[in-house]
């Protein structure tokens, strides 16, 4: 994984198709975020061990290492039941985590 947080994309930013990026940006801001995962794996590891903010724990679930949606999840009692195929999009998590 490689991380920026700076105003401007860095070089490295959408340089390889293999990749997968996101980014946080407002403008010029310098707390522009900017990520680059190996793949979705890579990603889901990251965020499962960095991402805390409310807005991020608000409208994700994580169940047996994949993340989804708070409204696409319902309960029995404790357990999740996700509709098959249901997944979040690692550029929303990235918003949701963002300072934006």
């Amino acid at each position: 994984m490689k991380y920026e947080k700076q105003a401007s994309r860095p070089d490295w930013y959408q340089s390889d198709e293999n990749k997968t990026y996101a980014a946080a940006t407002s403008g010029s801001s310098p707390f522009n975020e900017w990520y680059e995962f190996d793949d979705r794996d890579d990603a889901l590891q990251i965020i499962q061990t960095e991402f805390r903010s409310q807005s991020f724990v608000d409208n994700f679930v994580e169940w047996a290492g994949e993340y989804y949606y708070t409204t696409d999840v319902q309960w029995d009692g404790d357990i999740p039941l996700v509709e098959k195929g249901a997944e979040a999009d690692i550029q929303d998590m990235v918003n949701a985590e963002s300072t934006f």
